[in-house]
């Protein structure tokens, strides 16, 4: 019984038990954050208590700067819950006392870029028209590539100066030379184990360059005693196309697509309409691509192009059409979008008895 019990405390160990230097992604996105700046005369620390206008707040220092007239840090202010912080709250925050500046947390996330057309799905009878356009588009710059963290250290409180073995307890995988990095060398030579960075100047990379497991790290290094400054080391890397939006059906040939109208930008032009035709029954989507010098963002709408009557969309009306609709009617068989629309006669948005005698009496001249 001993045996066992010495065991199974062993393997309790072994799963519980994080290794030091061990560190987890910080938890927030861009709905659930914001940014604040804030100065103080000396080095502390935040927690949720200092920013009440966030509901179960969390806090992660993204950047902490020495100043000559004490300390300015950049912080993540995090809804624990998951509650979306909106343009209210950003300037609540902006209220506080401690607070110098607030906004969204556009820095230190990433985000899809969107785009919305005016209509996500219509219904069009042959050489029928409708008019389409991109009624909302957002851009954002997601070309940042991080590297690990830059921070400096008070030479005077580390016996011995930093090195390696204190990076690696803290997190951290390889220690350089700060004075050593920047955008056209961003793998400088590793310091050895017992060299330190004369000027107390250092870039260090971890197992990751996720940017939520670097803000951990930011967070963790800043709270770290003898610890002057710190931030992430990043880049954005060269990016740039033409600004213009396109159209396109596919597949190609059941709708034509008429562009009109549009405002110059940069280079292009963008905010067409666009008129789209249906040329042949069938069902299609219609995609526009919003291309800006950042990135680009697409939207798509569903057409369905159909004649009425014609279920078997053979070009002809006639008794199969009918007893399309009939078997539909009575759950015998499932019809797509278009042929639905077509079997709808009386357009009252359901297939029953009366809209298979309509195209019946259609059918036969009546």
């Amino acid at each position: 019984m001993k045996k066992l019990l010495i065991l199974f405390v062993a393997l309790c160990l072994c799963v519980f038990c994080v290794p030091a230097g061990a560190l987890a992604e910080a938890s927030y996105d861009y709905e659930n954050s914001a940014l604040v700046r804030v100065l103080c005369d000396g080095q502390r620390n935040f927690d949720g208590s200092d920013f009440p206008e966030i509901e179960d707040c969390e806090v992660y220092v993204a950047s902490k700067t020495k100043t000559d007239n004490g300390f300015e840090y950049v912080l993540i202010l995090s809804a624990k819950g998951g509650k979306r912080v909106d343009a209210d709250t950003v300037a609540k925050l902006g209220g506080n006392a401690l607070v110098s500046e607030a906004s969204f947390n556009d820095s230190y996330t990433y985000r899809e870029n969107y785009a919305e057309l005016n209509s996500s799905k219509v219904f069009l009878e042959l050489s029928q028209s409708t008019e389409l356009n991109i009624v909302k588009a957002e851009i954002v710059s997601n070309h940042i590539r991080n590297y690990g963290l830059l921070f400096s250290v008070d030479q005077s409180k580390l016996d011995g100066g930093f090195k390696a073995a204190d990076f690696e307890a803290l997190g951290g995988k390889t220690l350089c030379c700060g004075d050593d990095w920047d955008i056209y060398n961003v793998n400088p030579s590793p310091l050895g184990p017992d060299e330190i960075s004369q000027s107390g100047k250092h870039f260090g990379k971890f197992e990751s360059e996720e940017i939520e497991f670097l803000i951990a790290a930011a967070d963790k290094l800043a709270k770290t005693d003898g610890i002057l400054s710190v931030c992430v080391a990043r880049a954005e890397n060269p990016y740039a196309q033409p600004t213009d939006e396109k159209w396109k059906c596919t597949p190609e040939g059941v709708a034509e697509i008429t562009l009109s109208g549009g405002t110059k930008k940069y280079d292009g032009t963008v905010g067409y309409t666009a008129k789209v035709t249906g040329t042949s029954q069938g069902i299609a989507e219609i995609t526009a691509t919003r291309n800006e010098t950042l990135g680009s963002a697409s939207a798509s709408c569903t057409v369905v192009v159909y004649k009425p009557f014609d279920v078997s969309a053979n070009g002809e009306i006639g008794v199969d059409d009918a007893l399309l609709a009939l078997q539909n009617s009575v759950k015998k068989i499932e019809l797509d979008d278009r042929g639905f629309a077509a079997a709808d006669a009386d357009k009252d948005g359901s297939i029953t008895v009366t809209d298979a005698l309509m195209i019946l009496q259609r059918a036969v001249g009546l």
